[in-house]
């Protein structure tokens, strides 16, 4: 009965939809400016189907950039929030290590979530108790070596950083810090510059415009294309 319900209900928001001046608009742009025409020249021939997948192909590559964007400024305000106010504390050691409540950050389920299940701050985050992940190779002093002296394997080079935990998660008392080896790459990593709502908005904004008039005038790129050639 309820499936029911639902299916006449989106039947009636359909007929409505193509009823609307906004229906009409739609259409009118997604024809404009997101659909690739064929054409033929000398050189150069894009079918129907071509068409259709160089359309398809901008538009995915389109809502790629937007999804990255997406991505960029979760990890850089929320996660990268935590990671500020870790950097702000002097949090650098176990013995100055910090609460989720002391940095306010108690109530928040996605940094739980994150640090409990191994996400992209554990790469940069370490509970106090829990052993600390291996130096990168680019932040370690090359050893001096004596001539003709082949230099030894690094045990720590292959491993992985450590992100697990061997003790369940107390929320309540565990404390964080980010080791003071890591603190020059968390800065230049969870910066706020260029990953704020507005460098959000403009490449959301940048991709669906020049994926349109990339779409609009890939006919003409072709013709010129073909010219050269």
């Amino acid at each position: 009965m309820g499936t029911i319900l639902t299916i006449n209900l989106w039947d009636r928001i359909l007929q409505w939809y193509h009823g609307t001046v906004l229906y009409e608009l739609v259409e009118h742009i997604l024809q404009t400016y997101y659909t690739v025409k064929p054409v033929s020249y000398d050189k150069i021939t894009l079918t129907v189907k071509g068409a259709r997948t160089a359309r398809n192909a901008i538009l995915a590559v389109a809502l790629g950039i937007m999804l990255a964007a997406v991505g960029i400024f979760y990890t850089r305000k929320y996660p990268g929030g935590f990671v500020r106010a870790l950097l702000k504390a002097n949090a650098h050691s176990p013995e100055n290590a910090k609460t989720l409540a002391e940095l306010g950050y108690f109530y928040s389920v996605g940094i739980r979530w994150n640090l409990k299940h191994g996400g992209v701050l554990t790469k940069t985050v370490v509970r106090a108790g829990d052993p600390e992940p291996p130096i990168p190779l680019e932040l370690r002093e090359a050893p001096a070596e004596a001539p003709g002296e082949k230099p030894e394997a690094d045990p720590a080079e292959g491993e992985k950083p450590v992100t697990g935990s061997r003790q369940p998660f107390d929320f309540v008392s565990d404390r964080f810090y980010i080791p003071a080896f890591l603190r020059v790459r968390a800065e230049i990593r969870y910066t706020r510059k260029g990953s704020g709502v507005l460098a959000l908005i403009l490449t959301v904004v940048l991709a669906i415009v020049g994926s349109g008039l990339l779409c609009r005038y890939l006919p003409s790129i072709l013709r010129f294309a073909d010219w050269l050639l």
